[in-house]
Order: structure tokens, then C-alpha cells, then sequence
């Protein structure tokens, strides 16, 4: 058999070649829920929604393979009946249906010569990151707020404004290590602020941009799903597990100050993009210059603090829970948003699209709340 599943790389999970067996000719079982120790939150035994492996295919002609996805608990595979994949050569991912039956989805593939990656959702591991980074052009100021708990660079990327009473617009992205969507909607950003359209020369009239594009790069390169590590910190809240990553992120966000704040991540909900803001007239406003995203099957799902709050019938967010949305609006009385875009019927064109789309919706709705 010419077909051999590649695990250890940067961004792999399984991660290490005991999450996954032969089973027969050209069939595999993957366990997207191995690691190497006892995990909590989403790094237990069946909580998890990472998946990105590499299949080498080493004949000379195209061979039939199925891969078993064991995900070890039935809830996990509700919207987990998709995949991705992207053939050697090629730039773009393409969506792949699952079987889902039970706890475990199947994928049959044709697997072409070569090393074909395969995943959940696209792949955007550490070394795409640093890549990026390194291709910004000069006018991005480029820095490093801190290390990882493994020593890997967090880099803050700075696109000051001409604007000297311009206030800052802070986005982070990757706080949890599977929400590749994140990633591919910085590189949108970026783009759209670069680009000298009309509208982004505007927006970069009034704020200067402040991105940390991965805050979480030792659970990114090491397969996690939410965590640091199988037992680490949640870089999502400000009270968790003590990590030099996280500290380097509050210690940026405490030097920002921002004045708007946006936090980018990827739920695995295949119809619903997720708009999480502390106030109603920011979601109205928002959805007034980004309407739900129909072409791709999405609506969107509103929750304000108020929504919130009511739900879990409480006067206020416990401190010990708070997000970095609860953090800045309360420490800096910052507008604060946080934007889940799930994957189903996109690609990482769409994605960069959704992330320059949801940056200027954000802005604008700013502005005008603001009087910027």
C-alpha cells in the first residue's frame, strides 16, 4: 500500500502516530482527541474539534482511501460531518462531505501522488503565521509582545494611523488553537487596510490597528483544540491557568487601552455566525453594514450582555468568568465584539472576504456610536 498518514508535524492531530491506525487495506482510524497526557475542558477524551493530518500517497497514481474519524463521543459529530482538503500543488481548500454515523465520520477520498492535507476545517498552523508576519510590508510595524510557554514569538502587528487623535482598534485572533477562520480573516484585514481603497484609507483615519494574529501558538503547533496545552491556559478568559502567553497578551491589551476591540474566532455551528457584543445598538449597527452572510448558509445569532446576562440569570459577569470582551469594556470602557465564523460552504478567499467585511462593519458601527 502506497497511502501513509503523517502525524508530528506543526499543527497535526492527531499529533502523535498512536492517535491513529490501520485499519485494512487503505483504511485508517484517526483519534482527534489523542494526547500525549490526560487533557481537560476540550482537550479530554472526546471534547475536542481539532483535526489536520497529511496523507502521502508515494505511487504514481491516484489511490482510494478511507479515512475513519473516531471522535469517541456522538456529540462531537454533529457538525463535524465536513472536511477539508487541499491536494499537493494546489492553493485552494475544498469542502468534502462526511458519513457520520454515531460517534465516528468517514471520509472515502482519492488521494493523488504526493502529500494531500486533509483537515476539519483549513489548515493555518504556526509556520503560516510566521510567514505572514514575515511578508507584511514595511509600513506594518512589526513586533513581539511576549513568548509562549514553549518560547514561540506572539507578534503584534501595528498599522499606525496619519491621525494623531486617531484611538486604537485592538483584534486578536486564535485564542483557541482549532479556529483556523481567525487567521485566514487577519490576512483580510490586513489586505483591505493595505490596499488604499477609499473606505480603508478612512477607517485608518480614525484608529490605528493593533492585531495579535495568533495568541495561542504552543496549542497551535502542538494539535490542541481550545487549550495552551493538554492542561493550560484558555486564552479566551482573563482568569485561567498561568502562561506566559497569556500574560503577554493582557500586558499588550493593558498597553492598547483600545478603544475598540475584536476578537475573531471559528464555533463549529455550520449555519449560525455568532456576533457576541456588550451592547444592542452595537449589533444593530453592525448587522446594518454586514448583513447575514446567506450566499454560505449563515444567519446570525445576536447575544448582547443583556442576552446574556438573562440566560444565566445574573446581575452581572462573575470577574472569575470574564472574556476579553468583559475585560476592556469594563477596565477601558472599550466597544467591544466578539465575531464566531464557522466554516461550512466557505473557503479562505471567503473567510479573508468575512474578515475585511466584519472589520469595517465593526468600525463603522464604532464611529457612528462614537462620534469619531
Amino acid at each position: 500500500m502506497d497511502l501513509e498518514i503523517l502525524t508530528g508535524f506543526d499543527g497535526s492531530c492527531p499529533h502523535s502516530e498512536r492517535g491513529v491506525t490501520r485499519d485494512g487495506e487503505g483504511r485508517f482510524v484517526l483519534y482527534p482527541s489523542f494526547r500525549e497526557r490526560e487533557g481537560i475542558s476540550e482537550e479530554a477524551p472526546g471534547a475536542g474539534s481539532r483535526f489536520s493530518t497529511r496523507i502521502r500517497n508515494s505511487g504514481k497514481q491516484v489511490a482510494e482511501t478511507e479515512l475513519v474519524l473516531d471522535w469517541e463521543t456522538e456529540q462531537r459529530t454533529l457538525h463535524h460531518d465536513l472536511g477539508y482538503i487541499r491536494p499537493e500543488g494546489q492553493d485552494e481548500w475544498t469542502m468534502v462531505p462526511g458519513i457520520r454515523l454515531g460517534s465516528v465520520v468517514t471520509y472515502r477520498l482519492s488521494i493523488p501522488p504526493g502529500v494531500t492535507e486533509m483537515g476539519l476545517y483549513p489548515e493555518y498552523n504556526y509556520g503560516a503565521c510566521q510567514r505572514f508576519v514575515e511578508s507584511v510590508p514595511g509600513d506594518v510595524a512589526v513586533g513581539v509582545i511576549g513568548k509562549s510557554q514553549q518560547g514561540r514569538p506572539i507578534w503584534r502587528l501595528t498599522l499606525p494611523s496619519a491621525n494623531p487623535a486617531a484611538t486604537c482598534f485592538f483584534i486578536q485572533a486564535r485564542d483557541h488553537a482549532y479556529e483556523t477562520a481567525g487567521s485566514y480573516c487577519v490576512e483580510g484585514i490586513i489586505d483591505f487596510l493595505l490596499s488604499g481603497e477609499a473606505l480603508a484609507e478612512y477607517l485608518r483615519s480614525k484608529f490605528t490597528v493593533v492585531i495579535v494574529p495568533m495568541t495561542n501558538p504552543d496549542g497551535v503547533h502542538n494539535g490542541m483544540s481550545r487549550l495552551t496545552s493538554e492542561r493550560g491556559a484558555d486564552m479566551n478568559r482573563l482568569h485561567t491557568e498561568a502562561d506566559t502567553a497569556h500574560d503577554a497578551l493582557k500586558a499588550a491589551i493593558d498597553e492598547a487601552r483600545p478603544a475598540v476591540h475584536m476578537n475573531i474566532h471559528n464555533w463549529s455551528n455550520k449555519f449560525v455566525d455568532g456576533l457576541l457584543c456588550n451592547e444592542e445598538n452595537i449589533g444593530e449597527r453592525i448587522q446594518s453594514h454586514l448583513p447575514a452572510d446567506h450566499a454560505h448558509a449563515k444567519r446570525w445569532l445576536v447575544q448582547t450582555l443583556a442576552d446574556y446576562l438573562r440566560a444565566a440569570k445574573l446581575d452581572n459577569v462573575p470577574e472569575k468568568s470574564w472574556s476579553w470582551k468583559d475585560y476592556v469594556r469594563e477596565t477601558f470602557g472599550s466597544i467591544a465584539v466578539t465575531y464566531e465564523f464557522p466554516w461550512f460552504m466557505r473557503n479562505t478567499a471567503d473567510m479573508r472576504e468575512q474578515g475585511k467585511r466584519a472589520f469595517a462593519a465593526l468600525a463603522l458601527a464604532s464611529i457612528e456610536e462614537r462620534k469619531l
